[in-house]
């Protein structure tokens, strides 16, 4: 089941079915999007880079 997952802002995810839900919508949008997730005042959006072999290798986050 693993550790309770840390509530920072009341828009963090808590909830592990939520957030593998959100998760795989990442997949589906090739980004991530965080809403207040990490701090109430900040937002943000993410984006992977792959290798030519197309393994994940970093991601860039704004």
């Amino acid at each position: 089941m693993g550790q309770p997952l840390e509530k920072l802002t009341p828009f963090t995810i808590t909830d592990r079915k939520s957030l593998r839900g959100e998760i795989e919508m990442v997949r589906k949008r090739g980004i991530g999007i965080s809403v207040g997730e990490l701090d109430e005042n900040e937002n943000g959006i993410s984006a992977p880079i792959f290798d030519q072999r197309n393994n994940l290798i970093a991601f860039i986050s704004v």
